[in-house]
Parts: structure tokens; sequence; C-alpha cells
């Protein structure tokens, strides 16, 4: 069971924000030291389902997402069926022992993350290779590492290059200097007001 420093380090809060976040600690009553293999079905679901909703989150697509999850289900002998919304997950996970767990989850936003959605790709090879093999402390900070992981590139950068980007795209396709100049601003502008906006957690809706 979870030591007394581990009960003082995960003390039970609920989030504030208007989108609630998950405590995904709080899933957890196994030992730190247990493997995931040895996990209960709630504590493997609950790993899966949050790689699925952070690869989501990087703006990746719903076939990368589920493949992500199938690929770490098989690996804990489970059974993974889910459906995959532009900032939804329902999914429901079927053992060994006929038992079944369902989640469903939703982002407040999207965005993009391309090196957050590198490194969670990587893991869930090496968490493949290791046929799971790893202890819950170790996916627990790992995932907690990625989660935190910020863009390559600032706003700014991001929206010169949209804007470098589209003016190009124009320019191939034969367009005039008018419009090339008006596809350079919109797109720049777009992508600023569109990153602003995520920064703040608004929602997708809105951009």
């Amino acid at each position: 069971m979870k030591t007394e420093s581990t009960e003082q380090e995960y003390q039970h809060h609920l989030s504030h924000h208007h989108h609630m976040r998950v405590q995904w600690e709080e899933f957890f009553q196994s030992d730190d030291k247990t493997k995931i293999k040895e996990a209960t079905l709630i504590e493997k679901g609950s790993i899966i389902s949050r790689v699925g909703l952070m690869m989501l989150s990087c703006g990746t697509g719903a076939w990368r997402v589920r493949d992500a999850m199938d690929t770490m289900a098989r690996t804990l002998d489970l059974t993974c069926s889910t459906d995959i919304g532009l900032i939804s997950i329902v999914c429901t996970y079927f053992d060994v022992d006929n038992q079944s767990y369902s989640q469903s989850l939703a982002l407040p936003t999207t965005g993009v993350n391309m090196a957050k959605l590198n490194e969670l790709e990587k893991f869930v090879r090496q968490f493949e290779a290791a046929d799971g093999d790893f202890e819950i402390k170790t996916v627990r900070r790992r995932l907690g590492e990625i989660e935190h992981l910020k863009g390559r590139y600032p706003l700014w950068g991001s929206s010169l290059a949209a804007a470098l980007a589209c003016g190009g795209f124009i320019f191939l396709l034969g367009g005039g200097i008018p419009e090339i100049i008006c596809a350079f601003i919109g797109a720049g502008c777009g992508q600023f007001a569109r990153g602003s906006l995520a920064k703040r957690r608004i929602t997708v809706a809105a951009t």
C-alpha cells in the first residue's frame, strides 16, 4: 500500500477550474513499486486514458490516439473500445476476468505541440518494448514530465511561420501580390489569436 509520505504528497483536493482537472494520482491504490502489469483494471485503464487524452491535446488525429491506446491495452492484456472526438474520449476496457471499466474524458481546448506528441509516442514504444514492465511511480513521473513540456517555439515564431507558409502557398497557386499579402496577414493574425486563446484555456469552439 501507499506509504505515509506518499499519502502526504497526494492529499485529496478538488480542482477549482471551470473545466475540472482530473486528479490522476487518486486513481492509484496500489503501492508505487507495483508493476503496471500487476495493477488493477482501473489503474491500467487510467494510465491508457491519460496517454490518449494527452495525445489528443497535442492536436493529433483520432487514428494515432487510438493506435497508442490499443498498443498499451494489448501490452496490458486488455481490450480497449474507444470513441474519440475533437476534444473528448469515451472508452471502455475489458480484461480476461470478464470485468470492464469505462471512462468519459474531455479537454477544455486543444492545440498543436509536436514536442509533447513525439515524447508520448516514444513512451508508448518503450512501454510496448518493455512489455509493460514499469513501476507505477515510473509511469506517473514520466507522464507528468511530458504533460508539462512546452512547445519549442514562441507564439510569435509560429505565427510568423504560418504567415510565411500561407503566403508562399498562395504564390505557388499563382496568386498576385494583394492575395499573398492578405494571406500572410490573415494566417499570422489567425495563428496568434488561436495561440493566445489556447494559453487562456478558452474553449476550442471560440477558435
